[in-house]
Formats: structure tokens, sequence, C-alpha cells
């Protein structure tokens, strides 16, 4: 593929990835136990106490996650119909709106969830048509690397919420609004450059080709690869024979099917490598962190906002190499093995660390460094463990989508 058309093949790639999985940390981690809804001027401004700010953080969270569920399941015919790029266009609005009203000082909590819903909705959505959009037009040489870029960008997120909450905690008034609008505005910029980035690129070409569209998804497709040869022709007529074969494999199909023994083993893997990636305790980690160091460093001024957002660059750098360098050269299966047996060791040395924590200004040396070196292994290791997850989760897609 000419030069041209892995620069295309790339910026398609950063354009969906970087913007849904920014988004998705920015406001997961905002409104985390250690996030916005935490701050002094955000509970005098929404007039509500510390003691209730686990049960307001915890709503947000789970209305977020409603609306995003809902969404998953509502934005299929949506995207059948009018296609992947204006599916995008419209979640990336309705993401806009909910962001809008949660940035704005409304002084009413029930204001504020009825957003979280919204954002939720526009966030869902694009999680499912982001990477359907992904794997119909990335050249298949291209596909695994620049699909792990959604993990690499979601520990970026990660990372920019962190220092984030940093800065504003550190630097703005207690009483000042700005120290929470600041961090929540910020969802509009990734939001605003997905549904802007929409604008430069195409159609998928397979949902056009099943439209029947096919001259427009011959274009589409020249334009992404940026050539018109043999190999692009070839692609294209590969392309319509799958379509095809899919056509007729699925016809008069029944849900019941999915019954049948290798396609209930297809389903039950897709299920099993989820399960198994969330109780790695990865994002619990994460949301997390600033409690866990404040066990380190104390409650004391934002030591423990300081070592989390440390944290958040350790991995974005440890995910980086991973991705950029390890991941196409070694074997998917033997990496997530390896990766996850060596999570689990680290798991167990923080476990031991946090046994002695009550024990306060008397903590011996030992269990300071393992408090304080545990997440930095994580990080490193963890790595290898989302890149490897992320990867599993593509191949899982493509088995259910074989199954169905």
């Amino acid at each position: 593929m000419p030069t041209l058309g892995n620069i295309r093949a790339y910026w398609l790639g950063c354009v969906r990835r970087f913007a849904q999985a920014t988004a998705l940390h920015i406001r997961s981690m905002l409104t985390s136990p250690g996030g916005v809804l935490t701050l002094a001027s955000y509970q005098h401004n929404y007039g509500y106490t510390t003691k209730q700010a686990t049960r307001t953080s915890s709503l947000a969270v789970g209305l977020q996650q409603l609306g995003a569920f809902v969404a998953c399941f509502a934005i299929w015919p949506l995207t059948h119909r009018l296609g992947r790029k204006k599916a995008l266009l419209i979640c990336s609005a309705t993401f806009c709106v909910g962001a809008i009203i949660q940035t704005v000082n409304t002084h009413s909590l029930p204001a504020f969830y009825v957003s979280r819903v919204i954002a939720g909705v526009g966030l869902g959505g694009s999680s499912v048509v982001l990477p359907m959009f992904n794997g119909e037009v990335m050249p298949k040489e291209m596909r695994g690397q620049v699909g792990s870029f959604f993990q690499w960008f979601y520990t970026f997120g990660i990372f920019t919420s962190y220092w984030v909450d940093y800065g504003v905690a550190q630097d703005i008034s207690k009483t000042d609004s700005r120290q929470w609008q600041i961090p929540i505005g910020l969802q509009l910029v990734p939001a605003a450059l997905l549904g802007l980035g929409m604008f430069t690129l195409t159609e998928s070409v397979r949902w056009l080709t099943v439209r029947g569209r096919h001259e427009e998804a011959w274009e589409s497709l020249k334009w992404i690869r940026a050539d018109d040869g043999e190999a692009t022709r070839a692609e294209m007529e590969e392309i319509r024979y799958g379509i095809e074969m899919e056509v007729r494999a699925t016809e008069g199909f029944r849900l019941k099917e999915m019954l049948e023994r290798d396609n209930f083993r297809r389903a039950c893997t897709a299920v099993a490598v989820f399960t198994a990636q969330q109780s790695t305790g990865a994002t619990a980690f994460a949301y997390f962190g600033p409690q866990y160091f404040k066990l380190l460093a104390g409650s004391k001024g934002n030591s423990n906002l300081l070592l989390t957002a440390i944290f958040g660059a350790i991995k974005v750098v440890a995910c980086g190499i991973f991705v950029l360098f390890l991941a196409d050269r070694v074997g998917h299966r033997g990496q997530e093995a390896a990766a996850a047996a060596a999570r689990g060791k680290d798991d167990g040395r923080r476990g031991d660390g946090l046994r002695h924590c009550n024990r306060g200004p008397h903590l011996p040396l030992r269990h300071r460094v393992q408090l304080l070196l545990g997440p930095a292994a994580v990080a490193v290791r963890g790595g290898a463990v989302s890149v490897a997850h992320a990867r599993a989760r593509h191949r899982a897609r493509r088995r259910v989508a074989v199954a169905l």
C-alpha cells in the first residue's frame, strides 16, 4: 500500500480511537471517587456533603453506564440504516450536549444526572460503531496494531484526567467554580475531535457494499488506500464476495442457532475474554488510585493526586512501547498469560503491603517500598496485559461476527 495510504489508515485509526478512548476515560476518571465530584467547589455548588459524595459519585457513574448500555442496543438499527459515519456524528453531538449541561453550573444534581445519561448514550453508541468502523475500513496488515491504539489512548485518557485533577486541586481556589468546570468541560475536546474528524473520512466500504452502493464503495476504498491498482481492485472483489457469502450463510438465521456448539463456543469466548479483562482489577485500580496513594502519602495536601498522576504517565509510556515495538513480535496467547501472571504477582505484593497500612508512621520501609513500587510495576506490566486483552477482544468480536 502506498505511503499516503498508510498515513490515511493511521489517521482513520487515530481520529476514531483517540477521540473515543480519551473521552471515555476523561469522563470516567473525572467522576471517580478521587476526581471532580470530591472537589470542595463542586460540593459547595451542588449542595451535598462529604458524607454524600460516595452516593453522588456512584449515581453519576452508574447513570452514565445505564445510558451507554441502552445505546449499545439502540445504535444497531441506526447505524444499519444511516451508516457508520452519520451514526458517529449523532453520537458525537449527543455526547457534546450532555457534556455542555454538565459544565454549566446549574446547581442541580438532577440536571447533572440527566446530563450523565445523555452523554452516556453518545458514549455507548460510539463504543459500538467505532470498532465496527475500524474493522471495516482498516487494511488487514494494520488492523491489529491500529486496533491496539485504543488501549494506548485509553491510558492517555487516564493520564490526562489524573493531571487535570491534580492541577485544578493545586492551583485553583476551593471556592472557585472553575475548579470543577475546567476538567468537566475538557470532555468536549475529544468529543468535538471525533465529530469534526468524521468530516475528513469516507463512509465504510462494507456498509456501502451491503447497501448496494458499489460505485461509492469503490471510491471510498480508493481514497482510503490511496491507490486504484490491481491490489485494491482485488480487495474490493474480496469484500463483495465476502458479503455475498455472509448473506447466504445468514439467510433464514434463527436465534436458537447461537446455541449450536461452534457458535455457542465463540460467544462464550467473547464473554470470557471481557470478563477476565475486567476481573484483573485494572479498571478498579485506575478509579481508586487516589485513595490507594493516600494510604502511602497521607491526606495532607495533594500528594496522593501527584503520585496518581505519575502512575498514569508511567502507564502511557509502558503501553506505548508495547503497542509500537512488542505487540506484533510476540504471540498473543503467550503475552496474555505472561502479563496476567506478572499482574497477579504484583497484586499479591501490594496486598501484603496494604495489610500493614494501619500501622501509620510505623509502617516498615519494606512495605512502603511495596506500596510505592507495586503500582509502577502494574503500570509497566499493565501495558502488556492491556494490549493483549485489546487484541483478544478484537479476535472475540470477529468470532461472534462469524457466528452471526
